[in-house]
């Protein structure tokens, strides 16, 4: 399976055992900061500029309060989100990929 969940919570396991459609839900809440980045970027008239990693940073943030915060623990190909979303943006924040 691409998408993993460890968590305490009873209800959120309920849902993820859903075939297919409880993978894609929790990859969606994975990646919660990026379609609310680009709205305000766009109400705001701010530059989308994803080369910086700016998104990928949030994007790390988000998935580590859900972590140790929330107890909600997603992990794509068995990769905890935050360290993956923190890699990439370390990566791209020092210009090693575009």
């Amino acid at each position: 399976m691409m998408i993993t969940l460890k968590t305490p919570h009873k209800s959120m396991l309920d849902i993820f055992d859903i075939p297919i459609i409880g993978a894609i839900i929790f990859f969606i809440i994975a990646f919660i900061p990026v379609p609310i980045y680009m709205m305000i970027s766009e109400i705001y008239d701010v530059k989308y500029d994803a080369d910086n990693g700016l998104i990928q940073g949030i994007t790390a943030i988000w998935n580590l309060v859900l972590s140790y915060i929330l107890k909600v623990k997603i992990g794509i190909f068995f990769i905890p989100c935050w360290i993956l979303f923190f890699v990439v943006f370390c990566l791209k924040f020092f210009n090693i990929i575009n």
